[in-house]
C-alpha cells in the first residue's frame, strides 16, 4: 500500500518492505544498506561501541550433557561437590576483575579470566568459558573494550552461577 510506504518515509525510515516479505526483496534491501554502510560518507547507521548489553556469547549458558556425562563417569555427589568448588573459586577470580579493570591491570585480569576459562568448560558453563576466552584475549592485547567485557563476563557468570547452584542431578 502506497500510503503505508509514504507514512514510513515521512516517519524517517530509509526503506520499506511490505508483507508478506519475499526473500529476494529482503536480501536485496539488506545488501543495499550493508553496502551503503561500508562507505563512511554514505553511512546511515552510527558506529556503536560495544557495551555490556551488546557483548556476549552465543554459547549455551550451561551444557546439560557435560553435567550428565560427569555424573555418569563419577557420581552425583562428586559432581555436586565439583560445582560448589567451581562456584567458590570462579567467584573469587571474577570478583577481582572490576578493580583490575579500574586500575587498567589487564595482565592480571587476563590471568583471572584464564583461570576460570577451562574449569568453566569442564563443568559445562559454556557461555562463561566463551566470555572468559574473549576477555583473556582482549586483556592480553589491551583492547579498548576490556571494561565492557569485564561487565559482560560478570553478567554471564552470575547467570551461570545461579543455574549451576540450582542444578539437580
Amino acid at each position: 500500500f502506497a500510503h503505508d510506504r509514504d507514512a514510513c518515509f515521512e516517519a524517517g525510515m530509509n526503506d520499506y518492505l511490505s508483507k508478506p516479505l519475499q526473500r529476494t526483496q529482503l536480501f536485496s534491501v539488506l545488501e543495499k544498506w550493508a553496502q551503503a554502510n561500508k562507505d563512511p560518507a554514505k553511512r546511515v547507521l552510527p558506529e556503536v561501541q560495544p557495551t555490556p548489553a551488546t557483548l556476549g556469547s552465543a554459547k549455551p549458558l550451561i551444557d546439560e550433557n557435560t553435567l550428565k556425562a560427569l555424573v555418569s563417569e563419577t557420581s552425583a555427589t562428586l559432581v555436586s561437590q565439583l560445582i560448589q568448588i567451581f562456584l567458590r573459586e570462579s567467584r573469587e577470580h571474577l570478583e577481582a576483575l572490576p578493580d583490575l579493570a579500574k586500575t587498567k591491570d589487564y595482565a592480571d585480569a587476563a590471568k583471572h579470566a584464564h583461570a576460570v576459562k577451562s574449569s568453566a568448560g569442564s563443568i559445562g558453563a559454556m557461555a562463561l568459558q566463551d566470555m572468559c576466552a574473549q576477555l583473556e584475549i582482549a586483556c592480553r592485547e589491551s583492547r579498548s573494550n576490556c571494561d565492557g567485557l569485564v561487565q559482560a563476563t560478570l553478567n554471564v557468570a552470575e547467570a551461570s552461577w545461579e543455574t549451576l547452584a540450582a542444578w539437580k542431578p
